[in-house]
Parts: C-alpha cells; sequence; structure tokens
C-alpha cells in the first residue's frame, strides 16, 4: 500500500510571529515601543534557537523525498538538515509504496567499505561526509537506469534545524512549549541591558521551561504539536 507523507496540521495553540515575540519581550522590561529593545529581543531569540539547534528534538522530525537520476552518486541534503535519522526506497506506485531501506554508514567506514563506488548499480547504503562542505548525501553507488525504473525515489527522514527569524511575521516552526522557553530567555537577556532587577525571574523562568523541553522529548509527550 502507497504511503503519504503530505497533509495539513494546525497548531493550537497557534505559533506566535517573531513581532509578536519581541512585542512580550518588550513590555516585560516596560519598553514597548523601544527600537532598541526590539533589536535586542530579536538577537536573544534567535539565540535561543541556536541554544535549541544543539540537540535533536523529537518534534524536529521531518522527511524530505528525493527523485533519483541515472547514474547519479550524490544528492543535495535539505537546507534545514541537522542529522539524519533514515532512508526509505519508494517504488513507482502513487502514493509511492516502501520498497526497502538505505543504510547508513559512518563516513570513515563507508570510505573503507565502499572506496570504488563508481559503477552504476543498487545502492544499499548512505553517507554523509559533511553537509557544510557541499551539503550533500552520497549513495555507495550511483543509481543504474534499471534500479530507477523500479524505484525512482529516495525518502530521507531526518531532524532539522530551526531557522533564524528576521522577518516580523516568522515563526517558529515548533511545538507552542519551545516559544515559552524562546520567549523566557529573551526577556531575561533584555532585562540584563534595561531592567537588572528582572533578570533572575526570567532566567528561573526559562530554565524551568527548557528542562519541561527536555522532560516532553524523553517521554515524547510534548504538548502544542
Amino acid at each position: 500500500m502507497g504511503e503519504a507523507t503530505t497533509g495539513t496540521f494546525s497548531q493550537d495553540p497557534a505559533p506566535s510571529s517573531l513581532g509578536t515575540m519581541i512585542q512580550r519581550v518588550s513590555n516585560y522590561v516596560l519598553a514597548p515601543y523601544d527600537g532598541d529593545v526590539a533589536l535586542i529581543a530579536t538577537e536573544a531569540v534567535n539565540e535561543s534557537i541556536l541554544n535549541l539547534n544543539i540537540r535533536n528534538w523529537s518534534w524536529s522530525r521531518r522527511s524530505e523525498n528525493i527523485d533519483l537520476v541515472a547514474d547519479t552518486q550524490e544528492y543535495a541534503l535539505p537546507v534545514n538538515f541537522k542529522a539524519v535519522r533514515t532512508m526509505e526506497i519508494l517504488d513507482a506506485s502513487t502514493p509511492p509504496a516502501v520498497s526497502g531501506k538505505l543504510d547508513y554508514l559512518d563516513p570513515k567506514l563507508f570510505d573503507e567499505v565502499y572506496f570504488d563506488r563508481g559503477s552504476p548499480g543498487s545502492p544499499s547504503v548512505f553517507t554523509v561526509f559533511s553537509e557544510f562542505e557541499n551539503g550533500m548525501l552520497t549513495l555507495s553507488c550511483p543509481a543504474s537506469a534499471d534500479f530507477v525504473l523500479i524505484h525512482p525515489t529516495l525518502r530521507l527522514r531526518y531532524y532539522s534545524r530551526l531557522p533564524i527569524l528576521s522577518a516580523t511575521s516568522d515563526t517558529i516552526p515548533a511545538p507552542s512549549d519551545v516559544e515559552n522557553y524562546v520567549v523566557w530567555y529573551a526577556r531575561a537577556s533584555v532585562a540584563a541591558h534595561w531592567v537588572p532587577a528582572k533578570v533572575a525571574f526570567a532566567e528561573a523562568r526559562a530554565e524551568k521551561a527548557w528542562r519541561n523541553l527536555l522532560l516532553a522529548d524523553v517521554r515524547k509527550e510534548v504538548s502544542g504539536w
């Protein structure tokens, strides 16, 4: 049976925009219309996102289909790629059905086992040598035309990175629990500049929100997702 991964989902509560989060942070230091506060708040929001990107969260799981091309061995990774989970082989049905999988190998072991990997055939494993060098994944061999005819697509399941926010309409593609941590972290950072007496309270709330995220992630019970 074919398996579809497309669909729609409306989070409740809906994610707040960057502009709304900045307003909440600015209100905490009683400076709702201060441009300098908004600038520091934006920097703090994005710093908290960098903190979140250190971990592979259960809610950061994504998938992307990769169309195979005969005699091609390397394929571009998704722009928000962080770490590999699995790779499925899909058949030509509509919607496509999973007909197998490609195992992931550590780059060093991959190089040792598949040092001669230029001849087209049926790929069985893949690796990512360095996403920051060229943003590509590498198959154990280029897929042959016959292989592509039967298995035209791969489905990469991976952990994603949260994007840095810039436009006031930008939102965080994560559960509402994450937004709670982000806002309290930013409040603590902004308060350090304008209202130092409010730093300790905001830091305590941010630390509690972070602990709750970790606990919920371990239990896989994140609310708002």
